[in-house]
């Protein structure tokens, strides 16, 4: 596994344990929404790796190519 998408992973699981032991009920709110977060971003990075594999189908090449851009309009 892309070694990205595992500390998304870890991070996600490490804050929602900390919202499941948190007694604040709005800090616990705010870790799980970081959870989450950090679920997003990895289920993105999972996703962007599927679509810039090879080979890639050629009726789908503009989707990669939009991957690709928007990779890089996020400074990855």
């Amino acid at each position: 596994m892309n070694p990205n998408i595992q500390t998304e992973v870890d991070a996600s699981y490490l804050y929602n344990l900390l919202a499941i032991h948190e007694e604040d009920p709005n800090v616990a709110e705010i870790f799980r929404q970081m959870s989450d977060i950090e679920k997003s971003h990895a289920l993105a990075d999972m996703l962007s790796t599927i679509y810039l594999q090879e080979p890639f189908p050629s009726h789908l090449q503009g989707a990669r190519q939009n991957v690709a851009i928007h990779r890089q309009g996020d400074g990855i």
